[in-house]
Formats: structure tokens, sequence, C-alpha cells
């Protein structure tokens, strides 16, 4: 049956719902033509990640705590502190970074090559467990300290005494690092390069 209600309330809702629509396009256009509105609205978004963002802080009395009782009861003087704090979020000295070390195309230059990866894995384990034991007042970390180039006997096509490591082995270590939710550590042997030649090609 025709209802008159029906069709005013209907029309009175197409009408805000066309009138709603139209200032959001209305005002979308003007952001658009009005480079200061645009400058406004991208400042506003911006500020409020920036109020989202966790801050890191550094609490400087465990600081203090924690590297006296570093010096475990040294009296010499040298190692007293003298003020100058890390940054907040630094690792040390509140962790302790455990790291198994080498290179994956070597037995002999450290774990990380010399043992199957299940092994490895097992071991390290077993040593972050042993310093928990020993000192539970330190967290431990785990890492993984890869030689991603290495000193050589000979010169090389660079004449540089130095083998890079290809992207893929690095690839390699780090989704062994990701595994156990280690950090990674990239060792340069530069021996007649230099770091500003040997950094950028390992940059990602």
């Amino acid at each position: 049956m025709f209802n008159m209600k029906n069709v005013r309330r209907n029309s009175a809702t197409l009408f805000s719902v066309l009138l709603l629509f139209g200032f959001t396009v209305s005002s979308c256009s003007n952001a658009q033509s009005d480079p200061q509105l645009q400058t406004a609205i991208a400042k506003s978004k911006v500020e409020k990640l920036v109020d989202k963002t966790v801050v890191p802080t550094l609490d400087t009395s465990a600081y203090r705590k924690k590297f006296n009782a570093m010096l475990n009861g040294d009296s010499s003087e040298k190692w007293k502190f003298k003020g100058d704090f890390p940054l907040a979020g630094a690792w040390l000295p509140q962790h302790r970074v455990i790291a198994y070390y080498g290179n994956l195309y070597s037995t002999r230059m450290g774990i990380l090559g010399e043992l199957p990866k299940p092994q490895m894995f097992a071991k390290l384990k077993g040593e972050l467990e042993n310093w928990r034991k020993a000192d539970p007042t330190t967290p431990v970390k785990p890492a993984l300290h890869y030689i991603v180039t290495t000193a050589q006997g000979s010169p090389g096509s660079g004449g540089k005494y130095r083998l890079r490591m290809p992207n893929k082995e690095i690839d390699k270590v780090m989704s062994m690092a990701a595994d156990i939710d280690a950090h990674v550590f990239l060792d340069i042997q530069v021996v007649l390069s230099n770091l500003r030649e040997e950094i950028p090609v390992i940059e990602k």
C-alpha cells in the first residue's frame, strides 16, 4: 500500500545523505585546491602519529646501579662513572649479549659455520640459559656475529686481500637470526680496503 509518510521519511534521508556527500566532496575539493589547507591536514596527521609514538626513556638511577655492579668493587678509579649516559633504549649495560661467531663457508672461523643450524641453535640456547642462571639480574640477548667480508692471503681481483660474501649468504644469517629473535652483527675485515668502500655493499 502506498504510504506517503514513508516517502517523506525516505526523501528526507536521501536528502541528508546527498547533503553530507556534497559537503564531503566540497571539503575534499577545497583541500586539494588549497595548499595551505593540505599542509595543515598533513601536519595534523603527523602530530597524531607523534602523539602515539612511545619515546624510550633512560632510567639513570638503574644505569648507575648496573654500572657500579659491573665494577665489582674495583677501587682503581679507572672505570669510575663520569656521567656519560647511553642513549635511551641502548642494550648495554642493562643486557648481556651472547653471540655466536663465524662464517657459513668455513668450519674453522667459528661455530656459525662449524655446526648445522639445529645443533648450533641448541648450543646457543644452552649458553643463554647458563648465563641466565649465572646472573639472573641481567637479561640475555642472543646474537649472530657473521663475518661478511673475510681477509684473504691473496690480493684477489680488487687487490684488497678481502673476499665479500654474496647477498644470499647474508640473507641466510638474517633468516637464522629471525628464527630465534637474535641480533645480527656484520663483521667486515677491511684489510687493504676501507669501511667507506665496504659498508655500501652490504646496505639494503
